[in-house]
C-alpha cells in the first residue's frame, strides 16, 4: 500500500524557539486559531509539535484526539500513537491495556491500513499467551507456506500432545490479564480485523522478515517497543493477516490437553477454513489446500464428507475470483493508479445488482491506496446510496468520506441528500458543513451547498403543502426564500462579481413566482438587471417575466434600456426577442417605434460586425505572412543542409523507376541514376515524392485504370525479347507503370501497363510489327481477362488452372485478399489471347460443379462493370466516436439496441483489453441506422458520444478491428505472435491469396499480412500448436513450396530465437558474409543537422519528405539487380556506376 504521510511536509508554524515562555505563547495562539479553523490540519501538527516540545504528556494526548475528531489518521500518526501507548502497558494494570484495545479498534475503523489490522492481531495474542503463562509456539508468522506446527506433521505425535502445554508453561496464568485477553476476547478481535481486512481480494505483497511472537519477552528488562518489533515489515496481504490468526488456532489444537478441548477446538479450525474458503481471494487455491491438508492429519475419517462440502464453499468462490482475475492484473500492472482503480470499480458497478460485499472491499482497498482521491470517494457514495438499506451503511460511510476530505462540497452535498433520506436534521450538517470555513471564497462550493439546502426545504414544501394552502404554510415558504436569499448574500461576500450563472438567483425567482410573490420577484429582477447589465439573458428573462404577468408597459421599457445598453453581450438575440415581442403585444406606436429602432441598430450592429471581421482577417493575413516568412527560412535552411547529404549518398529512385518489374538481367544492363545536383528546392523534392494512397470510397473513379491501360505482347520464344527491346518499340505511345515479361511454351508474353488509357490506343498500332524478324501481337488485355467465381470454397489457383488450361495459355491468376472478408470467393483469369477467354466463357459459364455451384465466367469488361453490391451498405453502418476506454461491447448493444435488429458491433481495443475510443455498429436495415443517429451527443459513461453514418473518413479506423474474427477482439501482441510464422524468399508478383492457399493446405489459416509487391509475409495460425505443426514442415526436407518456390518459414514469436527457429533457419537459409556494398549504399553515422538524418535514423529532418524504400539486397555487389528494385536511368551507364565504386573506395 501507499498510506499518505500529510504531516512529513515543512509547517511554517512550527515552533523554532526553545524558550518556554516563547513556546507558551505560541502554544496558546495555535488553541485559538484551532477554535476558528478545526479543520485546519497544519494547525493541528503545529499543536502536536507545540506539546511534544513542553513534554505535556496529557496535552500530547489530547491533540491527538482533536485531530482525530477533525481528520482520519496517517498510518505513521497512528503508529506513534500506539506505540506510545503501548510504552505505557504495565502486567498490573489492566486500564492501560483496555485503552490500548480501543486505540487498535479506533484505527481499524478509520482508513484501511493493513500493517496496523496485523500488528493489532499480533499484540492481543501475544499477551493471551502472556495471560496464560505458555510460550508462544516457536513459528507464529503471517508467512503464507507455513502449514501447521512442526509437532504436528506425524500423527503418532497425538500421544504427546498433553504434555505440550506444561512443556511451553513458564508461569503462572496472570488473571488481570486474562479478564483483558481471554480466548473469547481475543476471537472478536479475530472477527473484527479479519472483517475489515481479511475480505480483500488481492493486495500488494512486499517481501520482508517473518514475525516472531517470542519477541514479547523481556529481554535484559527491556519491554520491546511497537517500532521495534515492526521493524523490518512491509505491507502484508489479506492471506498474511489470516494466516497469522489460522497459526493461533492450530496452536491452540495442539495445546489441547483433553478430548473434548480438543474435539471443540477442532471445530473451530475447521470453521476458521470454512469461513476463509467462503472469501474470495487471489491464494484461494492453497487455502482449500491447506484445508485438505489439515483434514487428512486431524480428521481423516470424516475426509469424504467434509471435502465435498468445503469444495461447494470452494467453488462459488472461486467464480468470484476467476471472474475479476483480468482486472487484478490491470490494476497490477498499472501499480494501482487512482485510474486504474476508478476502472476496476466502474467493472464491477456495471451489473444491475452488483456485489456490493465484493465492491465494498475494492472501495477500502482503492481508498488504502488513495485516500485523497474525490473520486473515489464520491463514486463509494454514489454506489452504495443505491444499495439494499442491508448491504449499505451508506451513513457510517458518508461521515468517513466528509471527515477525509471536508475541504469538497461535492461531498458534503450528496452527504445531505443521504441524510435526508434516512431522516436525520440535514440544517445542522450543513451547519456543520459552513463552520468549517473552508468554502468561504469558493462560489461554486457556496453555491451547491446553498442549492442542496433549499431544495431539502422545497421538496418539504412539495410534500406537506397543497395547491391553494400556501397562506397557512407561510413559515415553510418563508425558509425556502431565506435560505436563497442568505445564500445569495454569501455568495456576494466570497466574490464581488457574485455568481456569473446567477443559479441561486434563478433559483429564488422561480419560487417567488410559484408562490405569487410577484412584487418581491419584480424587485429582484431590478436589481438583477442593474448588477449584470451587459446580460442579454438577464434583460431577455425580465421581459419575459413582465411579459407573462401581462405588464406590457413595463416589458417594452424593458426591452429599450436592454438592447439600448452598449456593453450587451448578444444583442442580436435581444432584438430578435424585442421584434416578436412587440409584433405580438405592442400597440401601433409602440410597434412602429420599436421597428425603426430595431433597424437602426441591426445598421449599426452588421457595420460593427464588419470591422470585426476585417479585423480578425488582417490578423490572420499578418500571422499567415510570418507564417510564410518562416516557412522561406526553414526550405532554404533545408536546401543548404540537403545539397551537402546529397553529395555524400545516391539519389532515391523515382515512383516510375521503382514500379517497373521484369525478370532478372545483369548488372551490365542496369544503368544507375545521375549524381543528384548540389543543392535541390523543397517544392521540387515534394514533386518528386510520390503522393499517398487515396483513401476515397470504392465507388468513386479509380486513378489507376488497369484494365483500359494495359495491352498484351506475344511474340515466339526465339526472339528472346527483353523489356530494353519493348521500351524502344513503344517509346512513342507513352511511358509503362508496369511491365512484366514470362515465357510461356514456344512464346515470350508481356503485360504492360501504361501510365494512361490513352496510350493503349497508340500501342495498338504496333499489332503485326516485327521484333528481330519475328511478326508480334498485341491485344488489350481485359479482351482475354475472365471473372470467375461461384466455385467450391475449396478451390485454390491450382485447380482453377487446371480447369480453365485446356481451353488456352493462361498468363496468371488474381485472386482477392482475404484479410478483411474471409468470404471472398472470385478470381481473375488471364488468358494471353482473347480467342482462348472466349472458348472458356463458352464451355464453362454456367457449368454445373455440383449441386451448389454453379461456375460463372465471363469477359470482365471495365465498360460493363457493375458497381459495388454493397455500395450503400456504410448506410447502415453507424461510426461512434468519443467513446470511454471503459466502454464495452454490451455497453453498446444496450444503447443502440432499442432502434433495430444490430448486425454486429466492433469495439477497437488495445492490448489491455480498453476501448481506443471508437467503435463501428452495424444494423440489418438503411432505417434502423437512420434512426439510431439521434443518439448523437448523447451521455455514455460520462462522455458525450458521436454518432454518424461511417464514411470514408473512418476507414483507417476501422482498419484497426478485426473483422475476420466475427467482430471479436484481436488477441494480445505476445498470443499473436505465439500462433504466427514469418515467410520469406517468396517468388516477386505472387499474391497475399496464393500464399494463404498454400497454408490452408497445412494448418487453419486466420489471417495473411503481405504487403503489395512484397516477398515476405506473415500468416497467423489458428493456434501455437499449428504454428508449430507448419514449421515441422518448413524444416523438412521438402519444405513448404508456393508458386514453384521453396520459401523459408520462420517463427515469429518469442520462439524465434528457440531450437525451432534454429532448426528450419539453420537448413533453409545458411549464413553468408554481408554483402559488398557502394560506400554510400550503407546507412554512414550521417550528419545530424536539420533536414538531415541521424545515427540509425529512419525519420528525415524538419522539412524532408519520405522516397520510396529500396531493399539493400538488390544494391548487392556482383547480384544481379531487377528493375523492380533499381531505378533504370536513361541517360547513364554502367561506366557511371564503376566510377561510382572507385569514388567510394577512395
Amino acid at each position: 500500500m501507499a498510506p499518505r504521510n500529510r504531516n512529513k511536509d515543512k509547517n511554517p508554524t512550527a515552533p523554532v524557539d526553545d524558550n518556554p515562555e516563547a513556546l507558551m505563547e505560541r502554544y496558546s495562539s495555535v488553541l485559538t486559531q484551532l477554535s476558528e479553523r478545526p479543520y485546519d490540519r497544519a494547525l493541528h501538527s503545529s499543536h502536536l509539535a507545540l506539546v511534544r516540545q513542553l513534554g505535556d504528556d496529557d496535552g500530547l494526548e489530547q491533540a491527538r484526539q482533536m485531530l482525530g475528531s477533525y481528520h482520519p489518521l496517517t498510518q505513521d500518526e497512528w503508529t506513534e500513537w500506539i506505540d506510545d501507548r503501548r510504552a505505557k502497558l504495565d502486567q498490573d494494570e489492566m486500564e492501560p491495556h483496555v485503552a490500548l484495545l480501543d486505540l487498535y479498534s479506533k484505527s481499524a475503523r478509520d482508513i484501511l491500513y493493513m500493517p496496523l489490522l496485523e500488528s493489532y492481531s499480533k499484540h492481543v495474542i501475544s499477551h493471551y499467551y502472556i495471560s496464560q503463562g505458555v510460550l508462544p509456539p516457536s513459528t507464529l508468522s503471517s508467512n503464507s507456506d507455513v502449514d501447521e506446527q512442526d509437532q504436528d506433521e506425524d500423527e503418532d505425535a497425538d500421544a504427546a500432545m498433553n504434555d505440550v502445554g506444561s512443556a511451553r508453561r513458564v508461569g503462572d496464568p496472570n488473571p488481570l490479564l486474562e479478564a483483558v485477553y481471554g480466548l473469547d476476547s481475543v476471537r472478536e478481535v479475530r472477527e473484527e480485523v479479519l472483517a475489515v481486512g481479511g475480505r480483500l481480494l488481492s493486495e500488494v505483497s512486499h517481501e520482508g522478515r517473518d514475525w516472531n511472537p517470542q519477541s514479547w519477552r523481556r529481554v535484559g528488562g527491556h519491554q520491546p517497543s511497537y517500532t521495534e518489533l515492526m521493524q523490518g515489515f512491509t505491507t502484508p496481504q489479506s492471506q498474511s493477516l489470516w494466516n497469522i490468526w489460522r497459526t493461533f488456532e492450530l496452536d491452540l489444537l495442539s495445546l489441547a490437553s483433553t478430548p473434548e478441548e480438543r474435539a471443540q477446538q477442532l471445530a473451530n479450525v475447521d470453521a476458521l477454513f470454512l469461513a476463509r474458503l467462503a472469501v474470495p481471494h487471489m491464494q484461494i487455491d492453497d487455502t482449500f489446500a491447506a484445508y485438505s491438508t489439515f483434514v487428512t492429519r486431524h480428521d481423516n475419517d470424516h475426509y469424504g464428507e467434509k471435502l465435498p462440502a468445503a469444495n461447494r464453499v470452494f467453488s462459488a468462490a472461486k467464480k468470484v475470483v476467476d471472474e475479476r482475475d483480468a482486472e487484478e492484473r490491470r490494476l497490477t500492472q498499472a501499480k494501482c493508479s487512482e485510474k486504474s482503480f476508478l476502472a476496476y470499480l466502474e467493472w464491477e458497478l456495471e451489473p444491475k445488482k452488483p456485489d456490493y460485499v465484493q465492491l465494498r472491499a475494492l472501495f477500502e482497498r482503492a481508498l488504502s491506496h488513495h485516500p485523497d482521491s474525490l473520486e473515489i470517494w464520491a463514486l463509494y457514495l454514489d454506489a452504495f446510496n443505491r444499495a439494499p438499506k442491508a448491504s449499505s451503511n451508506i451513513l457510517a460511510i458518508s461521515e468517513r468520506a466528509v471527515r477525509a476530505l471536508p475541504q469538497h462540497a461535492k461531498l458534503w452535498v450528496i452527504y445531505l441528500r443521504i441524510a435526508e433520506r434516512f431522516g436525520l436534521e440535514v440544517d445542522q450538517i450543513f451547519e456543520k458543513a459552513y463552520s468549517t470555513h473552508l468554502f468561504d471564497g469558493d462560489v461554486e462550493d457556496l453555491v451547491a451547498l446553498y442549492q442542496a439546502r433549499a431544495g431539502f426545504h422545497r421538496r418539504q414544501v412539495d410534500q406537506l403543502v397543497a395547491p391553494g394552502e400556501e397562506g397557512d404554510n407561510i413559515e415553510l415558504i418563508d425558509l425556502v426564500v431565506g435560505v436563497l436569499r442568505e445564500g445569495i448574500s454569501r455568495v456576494e461576500e466570497a466574490s464581488k462579481k457574485g455568481d456569473p450563472q446567477l443559479r441561486l438567483e434563478k433559483y429564488l425567482l422561480r419560487q417567488l413566482e410559484r408562490f405569487d410573490r410577484i412584487e418581491e420577484a419584480t424587485d429582484l429582477w431590478e436589481s438583477l438587471t442593474e448588477d449584470t447589465p451587459s446580460s442579454y439573458a438577464v434583460w431577455y428573462g425580465r421581459a419575459d417575466f413582465l411579459t407573462r404577468h401581462n405588464d406590457i408597459p413595463t416589458a417594452h421599457a424593458v426591452y429599450v434600456q436592454g438592447c439600448s445598453e452598449h456593453s450587451l453581450d448578444y444583442p442580436e438575440y435581444l432584438i430578435d426577442a424585442w421584434e416578436a415581442f412587440e409584433i405580438q403585444n405592442g400597440n401601433l406606436a409602440d410597434l412602429e417605434f420599436s421597428l425603426t429602432k430595431i433597424a437602426r441598430q441591426r445598421k449599426g450592429l452588421g457595420r460593427k460586425r464588419e470591422r470585426e471581421m476585417k479585423q480578425y482577417q488582417e490578423a490572420q493575413a499578418a500571422m499567415a505572412s510570418q507564417d510564410e516568412r518562416a516557412a522561406q527560412f526553414i526550405e532554404s535552411a533545408v536546401a543548404a543542409e540537403g545539397g551537402k547529404k546529397r553529395e555524400r549518398s545516391p539519389v532515391a529512385a523515382t515512383e516510375d523507376d521503382v514500379s517497373r518489374t521484369s525478370v532478372a538481367q545483369s548488372s551490365a544492363d542496369v544503368a544507375m541514376p545521375a549524381p543528384p545536383p548540389k543543392k535541390i528546392k523543397t517544392e521540387s523534392a515534394a514533386l518528386s515524392t510520390p503522393a499517398p494512397a487515396s483513401t476515397s470510397n470504392e465507388n468513386e473513379a479509380p486513378t489507376r485504370d488497369r484494365e483500359n491501360s494495359t495491352v498484351f505482347v506475344t511474340v515466339p520464344s526465339t526472339t528472346s525479347m527483353t523489356e530494353n527491346d519493348l521500351v524502344t518499340l513503344f517509346k512513342d505511345c507513352g511511358k509503362f507503370r508496369e511491365c512484366k515479361l514470362k515465357t510461356l511454351g514456344t512464346s515470350d508474353v508481356a503485360m504492360i501497363e501504361f501510365m494512361s488509357s490513352s496510350d493503349v490506343l497508340a500501342a495498338r498500332t504496333k499489332d503485326k510489327k516485327r521484333l528481330r524478324g519475328e511478326e508480334i501481337q498485341v491485344e488489350v488485355a481485359w479482351h482475354s481477362c475472365l471473372y470467375v467465381t461461384n466455385f467450391p470454397d475449396e478451390w485454390d489457383k491450382e485447380q482453377v488452372e487446371k480447369l480453365f488450361g485446356e481451353y488456352g495459355t493462361i498468363f496468371d491468376t488474381r485472386w482477392p485478399s482475404k484479410r478483411f472478408k474471409s468470404t471472398r470467393r472470385f478470381c481473375y483469369v488471364q488468358y494471353t489471347n482473347a480467342s482462348s477467354a472466349s472458348a472458356a466463357t463458352s464451355a464453362l459459364h454456367n457449368k454445373e460443379l455440383d449441386s451448389t455451384h454453379r461456375l460463372q465466367a465471363l469477359i470482365s469488361d471495365p465498360n460493363r462493370k457493375k458497381g459495388r453490391t454493397d455500395a450503400d451498405a456504410n448506410n447502415k453502418e453507424l461510426y461512434i466516436a468519443s467513446l470511454s476506454r471503459y466502454t464495452k461491447e454490451h455497453d453498446l448493444r444496450r444503447l443502440f439496441e432499442p432502434h433495430g435488429t444490430i448486425k454486429g458491433i466492433r469495439v477497437s481495443e488495445d492490448d489491455q483489453g480498453e476501448c481506443r475510443g471508437f467503435a463501428f455498429v452495424e444494423y440489418e436495415d438503411e432505417a434502423s441506422a437512420q434512426a439510431a443517429l439521434i443518439l448523437n451527443n448523447t451521455e455514455l459513461k460520462k462522455r458525450h458520444i458521436s454518432v454518424t453514418i461511417a464514411q470514408a473518413r473512418a476507414r483507417g479506423a476501422q482498419s484497426a478491428i478485426d473483422s475476420n474474427s466475427s467482430f471479436k477482439n484481436r488477441e494480445n501482441k505476445t498470443a499473436l505472435s505465439n500462433k504466427s510464422v514469418r515467410v520469406t524468399k517468396i517468388a516477386p508478383g505472387t499474391e497475399e491469396a496464393i500464399v494463404q492457399q498454400a497454408f490452408e493446405k497445412l494448418a487453419t489459416v486466420k489471417l495473411v499480412t503481405m504487403s503489395v509487391g512484397a516477398t515476405h509475409a506473415n500468416v497467423e495460425l489458428d493456434s501455437a500448436a499449428e504454428a508449430g505443426k507448419v514449421l515441422l514442415t518448413a524444416a523438412s526436407e521438402e519444405g513448404i513450396v508456393i508458386d514453384g518456390t521453396k520459401v523459408h518459414v520462420v517463427a515469429d514469436g518469442p520462439q524465434l530465437r528457440g531450437a525451432a527457429a534454429t532448426s528450419v533457419g539453420a537448413q533453409s537459409m545458411p549464413r553468408t558474409g554481408a554483402p559488398l556494398l557502394p560506400r554510400q549504399a550503407g546507412r554512414g553515422r550521417g550528419r545530424i543537422g536539420l533536414g538531415m538524418r541521424g545515427r540509425g535514423s529512419a525519420r528525415g529532418g524538419l522539412g524532408m519528405r519520405s522516397g520510396p524504400a529500396s531493399s539493400s539486397a538488390s544494391t548487392s555487389a556482383g547480384a544481379s539487380v531487377s528493375p523492380s528494385s533499381a531505378s533504370v536511368g536513361a541517360s547513364k551507364t554502367q561506366d557511371d556506376f564503376r566510377a561510382l565504386l572507385n569514388k567510394g573506395k577512395k
